[in-house]
């Protein structure tokens, strides 16, 4: 065997040697063999655009379902935090989180669907109230499934933290599942939704321990406590990022109207009442014919 045919046999067992580790890696990191293609891709995309990082392990459980709730800055939100849930304090397996996604983005088709339908999003209308995604998030919470959801509602592009939508409150009143909140800190902002997966920079993710959803558990969700609880999750997850949230900031209320006050008769000013000097019996004249 001459050395040059020895050099390209060891070659050529080096680069087997590769490719059955990443086919191992895509097989066994997901479910399926598209979730593990979906998670090398974004890993090895987020780590080398956007310099990713932890600030402790994701504390998710690795069997069984979990509610998450995150702030939601940047379209590679979702990228960010299924790239970095791999490592989990319960066992470095992958769990997909099925996120609650707008609709539109859903059925765009190409690419951008294939990863939605990859990582089973759950289509949502923007505007009003979805009912049908709700309650497919409620069956997925209870098929053991992590289900996330932005309560924001849409990209915030300013400081803080917009309302929570009661919705989140709702969706973790109507089952068992655990409530982690996250924080996703610098994360690529952008003029158009394209710039933000094109813009180097250096982001992480701020897991937070188990809400205590002890006081709703086996609750009537009112709106009070749908309220509550909303004011609670929110409050956790601007914790997490170091958010200092004004008082009552975040609970809708409605402006009281004003009182009713009954006219102070005794202050009121006196009128005189003339009698009427008219006649009586004043006879009717009859029209002229």
């Amino acid at each position: 065997m001459t050395p040059d045919l020895q050099g390209y046999l060891v070659l050529a067992a080096f680069a087997a040697g590769l490719i059955g580790l990443a086919a191992w890696r895509i097989l066994t990191v997901g479910e399926t063999w598209r979730e593990g293609v979906l998670t090398q891709v974004f890993r090895g995309y987020t780590s080398l655009v956007f310099g990713l990082r932890s600030r402790n392990r994701c504390p998710w459980p690795a069997v069984g379902a979990a509610l998450v709730v995150a702030n939601h800055r940047s379209p590679v939100d979702p990228l960010i935090v299924h790239s970095n849930s791999v490592f989990k304090a319960a066992g470095n397996k992958m769990r997909v989180v099925e996120w609650l996604t707008a609709r539109e983005y859903c059925k765009i088709g190409g690419v951008v669907q294939w990863i939605c339908d990859t990582a089973r999003c759950i289509p949502v209308n923007r505007h009003g109230r979805d009912m049908a995604a709700v309650k497919d998030a409620i069956r997925r919470l209870k098929e053991g499934k992590v289900v996330g959801v932005y309560p924001e509602g849409r990209l915030n592009t300013g400081g803080g933290l917009l309302d929570f939508n009661t919705g989140v409150a709702f969706l973790a009143m109507s089952t068992d599942a655990p409530v982690f909140p996250i924080y996703i800190r610098d994360a690529p902002a952008g003029e158009t939704m394209v710039e933000p997966f094109l813009k180097p920079t250096t982001c992480d993710v701020v897991y937070g321990e188990e809400f205590d959803m002890t006081p709703y558990r086996g609750q009537r969700p009112t709106a009070i406590l749908l309220r509550e609880l909303t004011a609670g999750l929110r409050k956790a997850v601007a914790d997490l990022g170091g958010i200092e949230l004004p008082p009552e900031d975040g609970r809708r209320r409605r402006t009281p109207k004003p009182k009713r006050t009954e006219p102070d008769l005794a202050s009121a000013p006196t009128v005189e009442i003339k009698p009427d000097k008219r006649p009586a019996n004043r006879p009717m004249q009859k029209a002229a014919v």
